[in-house]
């Protein structure tokens, strides 16, 4: 009971914190796209073919995610037109019927075309929170990707085409120990995102790692924070097998984008990662 109500408790988190860092792709054209460029960002240059320009007023973000294992890799990309703060009624976006989104060669499906965004019900009360919605494209559900060091997202449409190069995009995030997966407690140990090339955004104050035993423990411990380094001591827990987790829910990992060509920008946002099995050594 108590080792199924955790991994319950694990994916839980893990769904909502891919779903937040959409929700916050969504909203990147308006909330920080002003400023100077951040993690996981990259300005677009304009690419010209012809007499015409490519996507030079969109902005692109793309998230990776995978609930659990041994489900394949989710991939979502959004584009929205480049919005400021002082578009009262700004042009929305809707993707027209010939655009496409490859990954890596494969299609991607329009799940929503953009356009003006719908007003929320919050608490009762009806909310218009942003001016526009993104157009949605989604990998199939039976799109498998293969792991590689650099990726291509491919925009083409109306005889236009931009494009995104981005640094390990579908790796699978994971942590390793240091020194090892054998664990006492009271000793000083290391949780290594990889990949290490990924940039970080955000805050640290809710990072944590959470060790637990199957239907007995589950503990919480708040780590020193460096990323790609998160640095703690082992608690006093029973001996035995046991699983860990680092949390990040504040603290976002991000793809390195290398190359934005014929796009406004282009953003990029990374999974929580796997956990990890280890023994506790008694003391």
């Amino acid at each position: 009971m108590m080792r199924q109500r955790v991994s319950s408790i694990a994916r839980l988190r893990r769904f909502i914190f891919s779903a937040v860092a959409v929700l916050l792709c969504g909203a990147y054209s308006l909330y920080g796209a002003y400023s100077s460029p951040r993690a996981g960002m990259r300005s677009g240059s304009v690419a010209l073919f012809g007499a015409s320009l490519a996507f030079g007023d969109l902005d692109l973000t793309i998230g990776a995610s995978k609930m659990s294992e041994p489900q394949p890799m989710q991939l979502t990309v959004q584009l929205s037109r480049h919005e400021r703060w002082t578009d009262r009624d700004p042009d929305c976006f809707v993707a027209p019927d010939d655009m496409h989104v490859t990954v890596d060669g494969q299609v991607l499906e329009l799940s929503d075309k953009g356009g003006k965004a719908r007003p929320m019900m919050i608490s009762g009360v009806e909310m218009q929170l942003i001016n526009c919605a993104p157009a949605i494209f989604r990998s199939r559900m039976n799109s498998i990707f293969e792991d590689r060091v650099e990726s291509t997202v491919v925009v083409e449409g109306s005889g236009r085409r931009a494009d995104a190069r981005i640094r390990h995009l579908l790796a699978r995030r994971q942590v390793q120990i240091e020194p090892s997966n054998q664990l006492r407690p009271g000793d000083r140990v290391t949780l290594v995102w990889t990949p290490a090339e990924d940039e970080w955004s955000g805050s640290t104050e809710s990072t944590d790692v959470h060790i637990y035993y199957p239907n007995d423990f589950s503990v919480v411990v708040k780590p020193d924070v460096a990323p790609p380094r998160f640095i703690f001591v082992v608690p006093s827990v029973r001996p035995g097998p046991a699983k860990m987790g680092l949390n990040t829910i504040y603290l976002q990992a991000h793809p390195n984008v290398l190359a934005c060509t014929g796009l406004n920008s282009c953003y990029a946002v990374a999974d929580s990662p796997a956990e990890v099995e280890v023994t506790v050594a008694p003391r």
